[in-house]
């Protein structure tokens, strides 16, 4: 990050300490609920007993399945099938459970800990029921609940005539978002109006008053959400889940505010988790280095119930396995099963992580059997700008389009900039010292502003400022900075007279919330649309204060003028007018990565040494923050590669319960990150000319983390993510001490 910040940037909140997050937030007369969550992966469940619960002071009420009975589940936000809605979560289970941590009931109290308690002495009756999802890792066990298959041009015949074929069995580990605030919801339920406002809702704000107004049987006017901040999204914070109904029931029921905070464990039990992947992969390759065609039979561990994108999981992992290559010929069979887990839904960068991992890798593969440098053979097969735009069929229903941008160019760039063949030299003379040292690659190719349409609405003040409303939220990402940017940009005044108000309710409707790294390519394409509606309003009001065509008017800092005549802003408010922007696809920009990784014989530790991160954003209206969004991504994509993994044990029962199970990075994990933004200016399919970069960092990391390990183990790669010791130590007793030689063939690039 820069220095000092930017001259008229406003300190964002969680780093000026002015953070206003859920449990900061306090109502009159509230209480607090504890969530009795199964202990059991799979039963059915037979009967409760809260009388002990019920029996403690201050206990005020004890809310069970049967209370809840009839609601509807809770929908997929996004992407659903039949075969889904078949499946859907219950917000309490009248019979069913199915994974470790699930709610099965709620205590409300007068204080946390009083229903902490009062919920460890609800006792669950539960006859248990056979687990699965935790045999041998295979291809061929369960009847999946959904498949899905994708094949373009000659994938039989690219292979017969291949020179080389590569083959790899992979696998990819559950992770989750682990942010430093966890979940967490207050609700107060206002009788005379029949109005319930919530703090803590973040992700998409007008999903979760639908769904909670459905629950409720109320219209959705009558949900209002307040903005609060967001210790960390990634993916998992701010999506819906049942605790949030539960606690929007349990306050109208009460008739008194309900809050509830998640403890780490509850979070580490029972969070949207990312999904296991089982990836059986082949990559032809000819003679001279290109790149025939692929295959990959893909196994996903969904968990207990399909949340929240539905079929977007495994349709993503077809969307982006191809990366910014070219390819005769491609295949790809994705089977989604059920398992006693906790349930898979958005992590940052879902199935991007393992679908970069998997292709770089098998690239690598390609590269050692053809004879050339892993970046030579990248080159020569990456889509060049003549081709751009370049149009890909995925399927019958899906046709992605990458436009702008020069890959090989950008690529070779980049390995300049990090040193180059001196970068190689310096590597090499430290493998003849003896040090198991490597250089790892990866590019890829990520989509950003998925979600159709947004809209967003823009006021001139009686006090003579500018306000933006959107429902898209300021998570963290530097939303709101790059909303204030866009507008003041486009209305030609000074930023500091423009405040956002992100994550509102009383946005226009129809806004899709924050994911996706779709913020600044939807809404802030709907500001801009909305500050356009508001100069011609402006105009018009001013041309008639202050006489003559509209055409003659000019906006400045202080207002609008005409000749010598002029008029401040604060007599032509209050003045509002809305904008929308709508799109049929993600907007797609490359990125680039170079990892040094050193591996110690005795151990198997990696300690990662460097990395670097480039994208193309098409435009950074805001630096600071793509810089930021970058690296933090890239810390999350480190720590994917080599600490983050949920685990379970026998009987389906959850291993990682704290954060000494569930290992994160530490200052000790995280090399210097370096980060490059590359401005292309060639995107034209959004009028602010962006790509989101959010997601980046940590879609690509994982595989030049991996790539540096293969490196330094003479070309040979752990076949799953996370990277452990164990793994690294097995690899080194596989090929005994690497032969200089082995280790000169390693390092070239």
């Amino acid at each position: 990050m820069p220095d000092a910040p930017e001259p008229g940037v406003r300190p964002h909140p969680a780093l000026a300490g002015s953070g206003r997050y859920t449990d900061d937030q306090s109502r009159p007369d509230q209480v607090y609920m504890a969530v009795v969550r199964s202990d059991a992966a799979h039963g059915r469940l037979l009967g409760l007993d809260v009388s002990a619960a019920l029996a403690l002071p201050g206990v005020v009420r004890v809310v069970v399945p049967d209370d809840l009975d009839p609601m509807p589940h809770i929908p997929i936000r996004t992407a659903s099938l039949p075969e889904l809605e078949r499946c859907l979560q219950p917000v309490l289970p009248l019979e069913e459970i199915r994974y470790v941590g699930q709610p099965v009931a709620a205590v409300i109290a007068e204080d946390p800990a009083l229903a902490e308690d009062a919920a460890e002495r609800v006792r669950l009756e539960v006859q248990p029921l056979a687990v699965t999802g935790f045999e041998e890792p295979g291809w061929e066990e369960t009847e999946p609940l959904l498949k899905m298959e994708a094949e373009q041009g000659q994938v039989e015949e690219s292979f017969a005539v291949a020179a080389h074929v590569v083959r790899r069995e992979l696998r990819i580990r559950r992770r989750t978002g682990a942010p430093i605030e966890t979940r967490g919801i207050l609700a107060e339920w206002q009788a005379t109006d029949g109005v319930l406002q919530l703090w803590g809702p973040a992700k998409f704000i007008w999903f979760t008053r639908g769904v909670i107004a459905a629950a409720l049987g109320i219209t959705e006017d009558h949900v209002i959400c307040h903005r609060v901040d967001v210790g960390g999204m990634f993916g998992t914070r701010g999506e819906l889940y049942p605790e949030d109904v539960l606690a929007a029931w349990a306050a109208r029921e009460v008739g008194r505010p309900v809050k509830w905070i998640e403890d780490r464990r509850e979070h580490l039990l029972a969070m949207n988790q990312s999904a296991e992947e089982l990836h059986r992969f082949e990559l032809a390759v000819a003679a001279d280095g290109e790149l025939l065609a692929y295959r990959d039979e893909v196994v996903l561990d969904m968990g207990a119930y399909p949340r929240p994108i539905g079929s977007r999981i495994p349709a993503l992992v077809i969307e982006n396995l191809p990366g910014p290559y070219r390819w005769r010929a491609s295949e790809v069979k994705v089977a989604w099963r059920t398992s006693n887990k906790a349930p898979v839904g958005t992590v940052r960068a879902p199935t991007r992580v393992a679908s970069n991992f998997v292709r770089e890798h098998a690239i690598d593969l390609a590269a050692a059997a053809v004879g050339l440098d892993r970046l030579e053979l990248r080159r020569r097969n990456l889509i060049t700008p003549a081709e751009l735009p370049f149009e890909r069929v995925l399927d019958e229903h899906e046709t992605v389009r990458y436009e702008g941008g020069d890959y090989p160019a950008l690529m070779d760039e980049l390995f300049d900039a990090v040193g180059g063949p001196v970068l190689d030299a310096a590597v090499a003379d430290r493998r003849a010292a003896g040090e198991l040292v490597g250089i790892g690659l990866a590019t890829i190719l990520e989509g950003s502003g998925i979600g159709q349409d947004e809209s967003a609405a823009i006021t001139l003040e009686r006090s003579g400022r500018f306000r933006v409303r959107t429902t898209a939220s300021e998570v963290g990402q530097g939303l709101d900075e790059t909303l204030r940017r866009v507008a003041a940009e486009r209305l030609d005044v000074p930023a500091d007279l423009v405040d956002v108000e992100s994550g509102s309710s009383f946005a226009p409707p129809g806004g899709r919330g924050t994911y996706g790294s779709r913020s600044t390519v939807f809404a802030g394409a709907s500001v801009d649309a909305a500050c356009t509606g508001l100069l011609e309003e402006l105009r018009t009001k001013a041309a008639a204060a202050l006489g003559g065509p509209t055409g003659e008017i000019r906006f400045d800092r202080e207002g609008a003028k005409r000749g010598r005549r002029r008029i401040d802003w604060v007599d032509l408010g209050p003045t509002e007018a809305e904008g929308a922007w709508s799109s049929d696809g993600p907007t797609f920009g490359f990125g680039m990565f170079v990892a040094i990784a050193r591996v110690d014989r005795d151990t198997g530790f990696v300690t990662l040494e460097r990395m670097t991160v480039a994208f193309d954003c098409g435009r950074a209206i805001y630096p600071a923050g793509v810089e930021g969004q970058l690296r933090g991504g890239a810390v999350q994509g480190i720590s994917a590669a080599l600490l983050e993994a949920v685990d379970y044990g026998a009987g389906g029962q959850p291993q990682s319960t704290s954060l000494v199970e569930y290992m994160l990075p530490t200052c000790a994990d995280v090399p210097r990150i370096d980060v490059r933004i590359w401005e292309s200016g060639e995107v034209t399919a959004n009028p602010l000319g962006v790509r989101g970069p959010g997601e980046v960092g940590t879609a690509g990391a994982p595989a030049a983390v991996a790539s540096a390990v293969a490196d330094a183990l003479g070309g040979r790669a752990p076949v799953e993510l996370p990277i452990t010791p164990e793994a690294v130590l097995a690899l080194i007793d596989e090929i005994g001490e690497p032969t200089l030689g082995q280790l000169e063939r390693g390092a070239a690039c």
